[in-house]
């Protein structure tokens, strides 16, 4: 494909057959096709145990502009419950619509090159051929491509170099036969056709990373994190990685960061240095190289939690993107535990669900969902933020160690199949501890409030000083006024708290908050109460929010170079994400924000500054020229000329 490309230089042409059992009698088969041209006259029906081929009346093509995609066979006798074979064949076209079976261009010594790739999530398979395009219709694959000498093909299983020969219609071109793969949704399958140089992983020669050959010694950090990452992944599920492979592939051309593929995991790659899979280590930056880390993270991730176990339907993509947003920090905290990937969640995965969870127009994490576009949509901060965030507090909730107990239960029922949340819930909660729980009340009915509703509640606590009492109670959490007067809902809060001078071991003690105010013993008036804090970290999905003397009482804690520390690096982070969030929905005086501040002269952590500076901008981008307002923004920051020195950039 060096040349000029000939009118049908990028189109294909491909047979389909399809093994299908039909469980009632029925007169219409309804797959999936689009963007496709059907050779109608091809397409056949056979009863697989007899031979017989089964009448067709007519086969029917929705219109390209038709959300629903079908491709239906009529047949003019009813179809019994039996096995039958469905062969087709068809044409498609190598479109640039970075979706489907598609062309990706490349220059490599000032001549167009270029390679062909697949993006099948959510709905795209039926793009690249005929097929029952939906995750719980899982399946086997055997893929076989024709290639020019000098191109290799990918897919997601090794090939099947026994069965290679040439294609006799076609001169210059090999078959190339992949063996049989493992149970699995369309929206996984994958392949690609490039002259693409690989580097073998030096721990692990299943893992390869391929790219430009130009690119290709990039690579090498890619090669050393994979299989880094499938065995942290294999200690914590006890579940061992699937598959003989683990091809990683650069596409110039992505319209996403990467893409799970089983055993083929695709990476947008402009140039190394804005690369989703190459690190140049010459010229990249650190934080390059994490999110290369991260991305590596979160694809292999997938291979258990959305390859292994699929959803039933979209409706519960956050079981795969939640999973691999949480685990894309937590397992990468485990392949490079120097990078902090865990406090920096709080100000990434966490803050932006805060941010988009505190619309009112937001949807929760269970949505229904039925065309295409509306499954496109939920691939949103919902799905991965929030997912990843109620993951987080889950195993907040249960312990580490009863945490990964119930999900190896949950991947060992539904491997190769498909689950909802319901099946989550179920596989947790055979790892609950006694006593947990709220008498009469499952794990099902705490976790269906986070789960089938949308938002998030900030919890008010508010202490009498003179009784040495404090009230809990809760109410759903608005960035604005909401347009709608009612809203009634109520999320099962796990409490924790910690109190001055008293011992941490104390805040991992959970009380629950539900539609009713909870009252308890207040400490004496000098101390301050911090409110969600688990082993010195913040993993509620909530805010909280303090009568005005605690939250006084919170900042003079660290406004001190010997202070800074009384509180952790995540409960600071904590604190200022919650009071400005508070401030800007008019909750909480910007005066008690711009206080919580002072202390950052003393801060040489890098996370707290990430939680703050943007608030800093909004602030100053809508007071800029206010002279009466600057000195006050600058008086209440507290800041001076004293050199800070961050020990965490």
């Amino acid at each position: 494909m060096d040349e000029a490309p000939h009118p049908k230089a990028f189109t294909y042409e491909g047979d389909i057959s399809i093994t299908i059992k039909v469980l009632k009698a029925t007169d219409m088969i309804r797959m999936h096709a689009h963007n496709l041209t059907i050779y109608v006259n091809t397409v056949s029906v056979t009863n697989e145990r007899s031979g017989e081929k089964q009448n067709i009346t007519s086969v029917e093509q929705t219109k390209p502009d038709d959300d629903r995609q079908f491709l239906d066979i009529f047949l003019e006798n009813e179809l019994e419950e039996n096995t039958y074979i469905i062969k087709i064949h068809f044409e498609g076209m190598l479109n640039s619509d970075l979706a489907g079976f598609y062309r990706s261009g490349y220059m490599e010594n000032n001549k167009q090159k270029w390679m062909l790739v697949t993006q099948f999530e959510a709905t795209a398979a039926r793009r690249a051929f005929p097929c029952f395009d939906e995750p719980a219709l899982k399946a086997t694959f055997d893929v076989s491509i024709a290639r020019r000498k000098g191109w290799t093909v990918l897919s997601n299983m090794p090939q099947n170099d026994q069965l290679r020969k040439p294609l006799p219609r076609q001169k210059g071109y090999t078959w190339v036969h992949f063996k049989q793969s493992l149970k699995m949704s369309s929206y996984l399958v994958a392949f690609a056709v490039s002259q693409f140089k690989s580097i073998t992983s030096p721990i692990d020669a299943r893992f390869k990373v391929w790219a430009r050959p130009e690119l290709i010694h990039t690579g090498k950090y890619a090669a050393e994190v994979a299989p880094k990452v499938v065995q942290c992944m294999e200690n914590r599920t006890q579940h061992k990685y699937d598959l003989p492979k683990s091809d990683h592939i650069a596409v110039q051309d992505f319209e996403y960061g990467a893409m799970e593929n089983w055993g083929l995991v695709t990476y947008r790659s402009g140039n190394a240095l804005e690369s989703m899979l190459l690190y140049n280590e010459e010229n990249s930056t650190t934080y390059s190289k994490q999110a290369t880390a991260s991305v590596i993270a979160h694809e292999l991730a997938h291979q258990w939690f959305g390859n292994l176990v699929s959803p039933k339907w979209w409706s519960n993509l956050w079981l795969n993107e939640g999973f691999a947003t949480f685990l894309a920090n937590y397992i990468g905290s485990c392949v490079e535990p120097k990078m902090a990937f865990m406090e920096q969640f709080l100000t990434a995965p966490l803050a932006r669900a805060l941010r988009t969870d505190a619309l009112e127009d937001s949807h929760p994490l269970v949505v229904p969902v039925a065309s295409p576009s509306e499954i496109k949509a939920i691939f949103d901060g919902i799905s991965y933020s929030k997912g990843g965030s109620v993951i987080r507090m889950m195993l907040s909730i249960l312990g580490e160690e009863n945490f990964w107990k119930g999900l190896r239960a949950y991947i060992e029922k539904m491997k190769f199949s498909n689950a909802d949340q319901n099946d989550l819930w179920r596989g947790l909660s055979t790892a609950v501890p006694n006593g947990l729980l709220p008498n009469n009340v499952e794990f099902k009915d705490i976790m269906d409030t986070w789960a089938l509703q949308a938002g998030y509640p900030v919890v008010t606590v508010t202490r009498d000083y003179d009784k040495n009492t404090v009230n809990f109670t809760q109410k759903r959490f608005f960035s604005s006024a909401p347009v709608k007067k009612e809203h009634n809902e109520v999320y099962w809060v796990p409490l924790t708290k910690l109190v001055q001078g008293e011992p941490k071991e104390h805040s991992n003690n959970i009380t629950w908050l539900y539609n009713e105010t909870i009252t308890m013993a207040s400490p004496s008036s000098d101390k301050w109460i911090l409110v969600n804090n688990d082993k010195n970290v913040s993993v509620g999905y909530y805010r909280v929010n303090y009568d005005k003397e605690n939250w006084k009482k919170l900042s003079e804690s660290i406004n001190g170079a010997q202070l800074v520390n009384t509180l952790s690096v995540n409960n600071r982070v904590q604190l200022l994400m919650d009071s400005f969030a508070l401030a800007k929905a008019k909750e909480l005086d910007y005066e008690l924000a711009l206080f919580m501040t002072k202390y950052l002269n003393y801060e040489t952590e890098l996370t707290p500054w990430n939680a703050v500076l943007d608030e800093f901008n909004y602030i100053y981008d809508r007071m800029f020229g206010d002279e009466s307002f600057m000195t006050m923004f600058e008086a209440s920051l507290g800041i001076s000329d004293n050199h800070v020195k961050c020990t965490n950039i």
